[in-house]
C-alpha cells in the first residue's frame, strides 16, 4: 500500500492553471534545488506540449531548480520504501530531459538518491528507487521528503507514489567490501587525538561501524558514522586500530576486521592546560546544521536567546546559522 501518493491535480481555484506557469508551486510542495522560482512551475494539457493519464497538470523543473515535499508519515525500521515517480519531456525539445529523484528525512539527510531521463511527453516513462532500513537507523521517526530536480532542460514530473513493504527477516548477506577497508588510515590530530575513516560499506539496509584500539581496549561502539575521533590518548603515544562493519538487518551480518593500522599521537604542547574538539555528545545535525544541544561541560552563551548555538555532526557542511 502506498504511504503517499499524488498527481498534480490542484482543486483549490488560485492554483488551477492554464497552460505553463512559472513560479506556481503545487499544492503542499517547496522550491528545492540550487536554482530560482523561476525555473519551476505548474503546467496543464492545455499547453499542448505534453499528455498525461493521471489528470490534466504536472509539475515542471529546469536548470537545477525542484520541488520538495516532507510527509506526514515517518522513517520506520525494518522498512522497504519504494518511491515511483512517472517523467516526460515537452514535446518541443528535441534533447531528453535529465532528472533527480531524492529521497530525504529530516528536511537535508539524503537517505536514496536516482537519476533517470525522459524521452518523451506522454508521462509513460518512470523512475525508481527503493531504500531499506533494517532494526535501526539514526533518523527514526523523523519526517521523509520527497524531491524531484531538473538539472537539465525542462522535466515533466507527475504520479508520484511512496510505497511501503516489511523488509525481509532472512538476509544472511554481509556488506561489503568483506573485510572492511580504509579510506583515511588513522593519524594524529595532536597529542591526545587520532582520527580514522573507514570505507563506506555498501548493502541493501543501513550500515554501522565498530572501530577498536587494540593497544588501550577501547572502541567507538556501534555507529552510522564512517568516521570515529578518538581522544583522552596519551602524548607521543602509539596506537592500532581496526574497523568492521555490520548491516542492521535482524541477522546484524558482519564483515571481517579490516587491516590493522598504527597511528602515533603527537608530543605534548608546552604550556596547553586546556583542549576541546567538541566530540562528545555525539550528534548527527538537523537541517540547518545544528542540534541546539550543548557540548558536554559547555553551556550557550546566547545574548539572542534563540539557540544559534550547539553541536554539528560531520554530515551537515554548515556548523552555524545565523
Amino acid at each position: 500500500m502506498p504511504c503517499f501518493s499524488v498527481s498534480f491535480i490542484v482543486t483549490q481555484r488560485s492554483l488551477d492553471i492554464t497552460g505553463y506557469v512559472n513560479r506556481t508551486l503545487p499544492t503542499g510542495w517547496i522550491r528545492a534545488g540550487t536554482r530560482y522560482l523561476d525555473n519551476l512551475g505548474l503546467a496543464d494539457t492545455n499547453s499542448a506540449l505534453f499528455t498525461t493519464p493521471y489528470g490534466e497538470q504536472v509539475a515542471f523543473a529546469r536548470a537545477g531548480s525542484g520541488i520538495g515535499k516532507t510527509l506526514s508519515e515517518t522513517l520506520t525500521t525494518n522498512t522497504i520504501y519504494t518511491l515511483t515517480v512517472n517523467v516526460g519531456k515537452r514535446n518541443t525539445q528535441t534533447a531528453d530531459s535529465p532528472c533527480i529523484i531524492q529521497l530525504r528525512v529530516d528536511g537535508v539527510v539524503v537517505l536514496a538518491e536516482t537519476s533517470g531521463t525522459a524521452t518523451n511527453s506522454n508521462m509513460s516513462e518512470s523512475v525508481t528507487l527503493t531504500y531499506t532500513t533494517g532494526i535501526a537507523h539514526p533518523q527514526v521517526g523523523k519526517a521523509l521528503r520527497i524531491d524531484l530536480l531538473g538539472p537539465g532542460d525542462h522535466v515533466l514530473f507527475d504520479n508520484v507514489q511512496l510505497a511501503t513493504n516489511a523488509a525481509p527477516v532472512d538476509d544472511i548477506t554481509k556488506p561489503t567490501p568483506d573485510p572492511l577497508t580504509w579510506v583515511v588510515d588513522p593519524y594524529a590530530v595532536d597529542d591526545v587525538t587520532i582520527s580514522m575513516t573507514a570505507t563506506t560499506a555498501v548493502d541493501n539496509v543501513t550500515v554501522q561501524y565498530l572501530f577498536t584500539n587494540t593497544v588501550k581496549g577501547t572502541s567507538s561502539g556501534w555507529v552510522f558514522d564512517t568516521e570515529w575521533t578518538e581522544t583522552g590518548l596519551e602524548p607521543a603515544s602509539n596506537y592500532t586500530y581496526q574497523v568492521k562493519a555490520r548491516d542492521v538487518s535482524a541477522n546484524l551480518n558482519e564483515t571481517g576486521w579490516s587491516l590493522e593500522k598504527n597511528a602515533t599521537t603527537l608530543a605534548a604542547i608546552p604550556g596547553v592546560i586546556f583542549r576541546e574538539s567538541f566530540e562528545a555528545p555525539s550528534v548527527f545535525g538537523d537541517a540547518d546544521g545544528k542540534s541546539d544541544t550543548d557540548p558536554d561541560g559547555w553551556d550557550a552563551v546566547d545574548p539572542r536567546g534563540n539557540r544559534q548555538v550547539g553541536v554539528t555532526g560531520s554530515d551537515l557542511s554548515l556548523v552555524f546559522n545565523d
